[in-house]
């Protein structure tokens, strides 16, 4: 049953169109950090998007938000979440077809490290951050996960 609903998942990014609206799953462990982005998402519209939000706060819980057939579309990790929780969360995700090249964008505090995993497909710096460059961020990882899905 969790392969099927997986597959409906996986289904709304692969079919060439960007989804409406596009589910967002939020990943991070400070509430403030959290807060600002689901603020600037949840139930906005922008150029036509709407964007509907949802927040967890560890490895686990996203893994099982993902599994459980909820239809998300992205998810967005903040980066005090800390290595070994996003570790856990891309070891996890290559467990499952349906999660391996799931769109994953970061949010940084700044840039002067490198995006520390090779699974996040764009990031975002949390100063520069506003509607239009989360839908950006967000539809770029989209359209890059789809790309990464026929080299696999």
């Amino acid at each position: 049953m969790v392969a099927v609903k997986n597959a409906v998942s996986g289904a709304r990014v692969a079919s060439g169109k960007i989804p409406k609206p596009l589910k967002v799953l939020i990943l991070g462990n400070n509430p403030i950090s959290l807060g600002e982005v689901f603020e600037v998402l949840d139930g906005r519209e922008f150029a036509g998007q709407k964007f509907s939000v949802d927040v967890c706060f560890d490895a686990y819980d996203c893994l099982r938000k993902l599994r459980n057939g909820t239809a998300f579309d992205c998810v967005i990790i903040d980066d005090t979440l800390g290595i070994s929780e996003m570790r856990k969360l891309f070891s996890g995700m290559k467990e499952g077809k349906a999660t391996q090249n799931f769109p994953v964008s970061m949010i940084k505090s700044d840039n002067h490290h490198s995006v520390p995993f090779s699974g996040i497909f764009d990031f975002i710096l949390r100063e520069d951050m506003n509607l239009a460059r989360l839908n950006n961020t967000i539809t770029r990882s989209i359209n890059f996960s789809r790309r990464s899905d026929f080299q696999t």
